[in-house]
């Protein structure tokens, strides 16, 4: 990737800044309290005033429909692919999916809006309750925090980036956007929100629901700092690193006029565990699975596997190992996202060698080939459970591409039995001495109905998993987040700083609401969606 320099990535078509207020031009940029105060003018002067007026927000849905028909226009694919794949070493190929997830997230959260159901109103009339307390009338509903700064992932700079879930999640909650660029794909975001924007003009909507602020230079921190810290703005949306995730919400919580909420998504060392009888019976079959999920966008993903383990005896082990190793090995070098991801990359494979130095001995690495100084290498690295299991952050901070670590946990063999199997896993998954198990996005099981019978490892083996993992995956990879209802894509700290929300799915939107409850309301002062006088149990 070519080295940017300050002021280059503009063109005319994004040139220029709003003044805190709606200019009209569909691709303005803006300063950050620029764009924090047109946000906020917008919210507190239409949407907040609905609200008080007893009506819900309605632009949501307009909002989201009319992004989705600008990116539905003629050439609009095609540009968008191109720019991102040209600043971001992404193949077309590889963001062509992730341009229809854009899509499909955006629609997903316009039927969501057009419905109302992201308000989850509830009602509870006194006369069909039981007496528990005054008897009172009470209904609830969710309503829109204010203004939210999205801070976007630069591995899927359309799923995650400038419209992907944050931004539409947001903008159905009724909530304008702010969008601080990410550094490393700023022509990519500057079009999209350009196209956004228009799209606003287009169909009569205010374009200040969604903003943009430019921030070129990585080292610069002035803009995010300056972001969070605004008085108008109510919340924060990041993907990133743990890093990053735990600087915004230190500067969330020190605002001077009060902390705001921040749902970081910070990384995960997603495990992957194979029991003795899938490995014994579809071991090759298992391995060639999770090479190509570890290959995949060249392991630049949150989801990609960190750690496999497998359970059962040497050759087991190498039934699963072996494929990986194939594929690692005849797979060509690429280039990853920007030269900061390589140069962390080979930072982290360097201070894994060190630790099997300090643990006693080499780790031993399977790395491809003719790597030059601009193309990084994949690796499975074998290590042994109790390096795994006493090594620190070191083991389970998150290597951010196609790296793994593979342990064998001896199992299904005399003296051996599920108990001691599990006590074993429990102990590399948790470390020594345990203090708090590090939270993955994800973890992944391949277990046989023989694994999962009684006796087995398998069952024991799925609880340990869900104890410390957003998502568990039977007998699939954990690359592939599907954007449903039933997605969870969350998980304890350090994978993310709020394991109650998901990133994923139409859950998301509560991220961006505050609940309230209206007490004995006369009818004509309800909402829409509170009205009526339902059972309780309709």
């Amino acid at each position: 990737m070519s080295e940017r320099t300050p002021g280059r990535h503009g063109d005319e078509s994004t040139a220029g800044t709003m003044g805190g207020r709606a200019s009209g031009r569909a691709g303005d940029l803006s300063a950050p309290a620029a764009a924090c105060d047109a946000a906020w003018a917008l919210f507190a002067g239409s949407i907040r005033a609905r609200l008080v007026a007893g009506l819900p927000p309605e632009d949501g849905h307009a909002a989201l429909s009319a992004i989705i028909a600008g990116l539905s226009a003629r050439g609009v694919r095609d540009e968008v692919l191109a720019v991102a794949s040209r600043e971001s070493a992404l193949h077309i190929d590889e963001l062509a999916p992730e341009f229809d997830r854009m899509v499909s997230t955006l629609a997903m959260f316009a039927e969501l809006a057009r419905g109302g159901s992201w308000c989850r109103p509830a009602i509870s009339r006194a006369a069909d309750l039981p007496v528990v307390g005054p008897p009172h009338d009470v209904r609830a509903m969710l309503v829109p925090l204010g203004p939210v700064v999205v801070f976007g992932a630069s591995n899927f700079p359309l799923a995650y980036g400038t419209l992907g879930g944050d931004t539409a999640s947001a903008l159905c909650a009724g909530c304008p956007v702010i969008i601080k660029e990410h550094p490393a794909q700023p022509r990519t975001g500057r079009l999209l929100a350009r196209l956004a924007r228009a799209a606003f003009i287009d169909a009569g909507l205010p374009a200040d629901m969604l903003q943009y602020v430019p921030n070129e230079d990585e080292r610069d921190l002035g803009v995010a700092r300056e972001l969070v810290r605004h008085p108008r703005v109510a919340a924060i949306g990041f993907t990133g690193s743990r890093s990053g995730g735990l600087a915004l919400d230190a500067l969330a919580r020190e605002r001077p006029d009060g902390p705001i909420p921040v749902f970081a998504e910070m990384g995960s060392r997603n495990v992957v565990v194979v029991c003795p009888n899938a490995a014994r019976s579809r071991g090759d079959a298992i391995g060639q699975e999770l090479a190509r999920s570890l290959l995949l966008r060249w392991g630049q993903q949150c989801t990609c596997m960190g750690v496999l383990l497998v359970l059962g005896g040497e050759e087991d082990f190498e039934r699963i190992a072996a494929p990986i190793r194939a594929a690692i090995t005849d797979a060509e070098p690429r280039r990853m996202l920007s030269r900061r991801v390589h140069e962390t990359y080979l930072a982290r494979m360097e201070e894994l060698r060190r630790l099997g130095e300090r643990m006693g001995g080499h780790l031993d690495f399977t790395i491809t080939p003719k790597a030059t100084a601009t193309t990084t290498p994949a690796a499975i690295i074998r290590i042994d459970p109790d390096t795994l299991a006493t090594g620190g952050p070191a083991v389970f901070d998150e290597v951010f591409g196609p790296l793994t670590l593979a342990a064998h946990i001896p199992a299904d063999m005399p003296g051996r039995d599920a108990e001691r199997v599990i006590t074993d896993l429990r102990r590399v998954l948790r470390g020594e001495p345990e203090i708090h198990a590090p939270g993955l996005l994800v973890a992944s099981l391949y277990a046989d109905a023989d694994d999962l019978a009684a006796g087995g490892v398998g069952v024991p083996a799925a609880r340990e998993l869900a104890g410390i993992a957003g998502r568990v995956a039977f007998n699939s990879p954990p690359t592939g987040v599907r954007v449903a209802p039933g997605m969870v894509h969350s998980g304890p700290f350090p994978a993310t700083n709020a394991p109650a929300s998901t990133a994923v799915g139409p859950r998301a939107v509560e991220r961006w609401c505050r609940a309230i409850c209206l007490q004995n309301t006369p009818e004509n002062l309800l909402p829409p969606v509170l009205r009526g006088s339902p059972r309780a149990d309709s």
